[in-house]
Protein backbone atom coordinates (compact mmCIF):
# COMPACT_ATOMS: atom_id res chain seq x y z
CA UNK A 1 0.00 0.00 0.00
CA UNK A 2 1.07 3.77 -0.39
CA UNK A 3 1.47 6.08 1.91
CA UNK A 4 -0.52 8.15 -0.14
CA UNK A 5 -3.73 5.51 0.08
CA UNK A 6 -2.88 4.82 3.62
CA UNK A 7 -2.86 8.62 4.52
CA UNK A 8 -6.32 8.76 3.33
CA UNK A 9 -7.61 5.07 5.12
CA UNK A 10 -5.92 6.46 8.34
CA UNK A 11 -7.68 9.87 8.53
CA UNK A 12 -11.20 8.47 7.73
CA UNK A 13 -10.68 5.96 10.34
CA UNK A 14 -9.52 8.74 12.88
CA UNK A 15 -12.35 10.94 12.01
CA UNK A 16 -15.08 8.16 12.41
CA UNK A 17 -13.45 7.43 15.59
CA UNK A 18 -13.96 10.91 16.74
CA UNK A 19 -9.83 11.24 17.49
CA UNK A 20 -8.27 15.05 17.57
CA UNK A 21 -7.51 16.20 14.18
CA UNK A 22 -4.70 18.34 13.22
CA UNK A 23 -6.68 19.85 10.17
CA UNK A 24 -10.14 18.12 9.80
CA UNK A 25 -11.14 15.77 7.36
CA UNK A 26 -12.42 17.14 3.93
CA UNK A 27 -12.82 15.84 0.37
CA UNK A 28 -10.12 17.49 -2.22
CA UNK A 29 -11.38 18.96 -5.28
CA UNK A 30 -9.59 18.58 -8.75
CA UNK A 31 -6.66 15.90 -7.80
CA UNK A 32 -5.37 13.71 -10.89
CA UNK A 33 -5.80 13.33 -14.66
CA UNK A 34 -8.15 16.31 -15.68
CA UNK A 35 -8.93 17.95 -12.58
CA UNK A 36 -11.96 15.49 -11.54
CA UNK A 37 -10.69 12.67 -9.51
CA UNK A 38 -10.46 13.92 -5.63
CA UNK A 39 -9.22 12.43 -2.46
CA UNK A 40 -9.47 12.59 1.57
CA UNK A 41 -7.79 14.96 3.56
CA UNK A 42 -6.88 16.08 6.65
CA UNK A 43 -4.43 15.62 9.21
CA UNK A 44 -5.39 13.05 12.73
CA UNK A 45 -3.75 14.17 15.93
CA UNK A 46 -2.69 10.89 16.48
CA UNK A 47 -0.11 8.62 14.14
CA UNK A 48 0.10 4.78 13.62
CA UNK A 49 3.30 4.94 15.48
CA UNK A 50 1.45 6.77 18.77
CA UNK A 51 -0.62 4.30 18.79
CA UNK A 52 1.96 1.55 18.56
CA UNK A 53 3.60 2.99 21.84
CA UNK A 54 0.23 3.32 23.59
CA UNK A 55 -0.14 -0.41 22.69
CA UNK A 56 3.79 -1.05 24.40
CA UNK A 57 2.48 0.61 27.57
CA UNK A 58 -0.63 -1.35 27.70
CA UNK A 59 1.31 -4.80 27.23
CA UNK A 60 4.01 -3.42 29.35
CA UNK A 61 2.75 -1.93 32.11
CA UNK A 62 -1.42 -2.70 32.70
CA UNK A 63 -0.78 -6.34 31.21
CA UNK A 64 2.43 -6.78 33.22
CA UNK A 65 3.98 -8.72 30.07
CA UNK A 66 7.19 -10.06 30.44
CA UNK A 67 9.19 -7.50 28.03
CA UNK A 68 10.75 -9.99 25.87
CA UNK A 69 7.37 -11.08 25.46
CA UNK A 70 6.19 -7.71 24.52
CA UNK A 71 10.03 -7.13 22.12
CA UNK A 72 8.57 -10.07 20.12
CA UNK A 73 5.38 -8.74 19.71
CA UNK A 74 6.14 -5.11 18.83
CA UNK A 75 9.34 -6.98 16.57
CA UNK A 76 12.35 -5.68 18.36
CA UNK A 77 15.24 -7.55 18.43
CA UNK A 78 16.50 -6.98 22.13
CA UNK A 79 14.39 -6.43 24.78
CA UNK A 80 16.61 -3.86 26.63
CA UNK A 81 15.47 -1.90 23.68
CA UNK A 82 11.56 -2.35 24.60
CA UNK A 83 12.71 -1.36 28.22
CA UNK A 84 14.98 1.23 27.19
CA UNK A 85 12.43 2.58 24.94
CA UNK A 86 9.08 2.75 27.07
CA UNK A 87 9.72 2.34 30.65
CA UNK A 88 10.01 5.33 32.52
CA UNK A 89 9.05 7.40 35.03
CA UNK A 90 4.94 7.26 35.49
CA UNK A 91 3.48 9.82 37.36
CA UNK A 92 4.99 11.39 40.91
CA UNK A 93 8.05 9.52 41.70
CA UNK A 94 8.29 10.81 44.93
CA UNK A 95 4.51 9.79 45.85
CA UNK A 96 5.39 6.14 44.26
CA UNK A 97 8.73 5.42 46.94
CA UNK A 98 6.67 6.76 49.56
CA UNK A 99 3.40 4.60 49.58
CA UNK A 100 6.24 1.83 48.55
CA UNK A 101 8.51 2.78 51.89
CA UNK A 102 5.71 3.86 54.48
CA UNK A 103 5.34 0.37 55.76
CA UNK A 104 9.08 -0.03 57.05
Amino acid sequence: MRRSSFQQLWVKAADAAGWPMNRQLQRSAGYGEKGKGWRWTGSAEWTPHDLRHVAACWMLFDLALDPAVVAQKLGHADPSFTVKRYVGVRGDPDTAAMVVTEAW
